[in-house]
């Protein structure tokens, strides 16, 4: 799972490419990465928080 905004993907420019496991990527037109960037901002902190943890187990 992640993400990584792209110059171009599949005729898409710019786009915002989501990453899920057992699917493809899935393509987010730069006009809807406003509704988008909540969500990728909480999972970089869950992230984050998820890697501090592993670290300290």
């Amino acid at each position: 799972m992640g993400y990584e905004f792209l110059d171009e993907y599949n005729g898409i420019s710019p786009v915002l490419l989501l990453y899920f496991e057992g699917a493809r990527p899935m393509p987010i037109r730069d006009y809807m990465w406003e509704e988008y960037l909540p969500i990728l901002e909480q999972f970089d902190k869950n992230e984050e928080k998820s890697k501090k943890n592993s670290k300290n187990n």
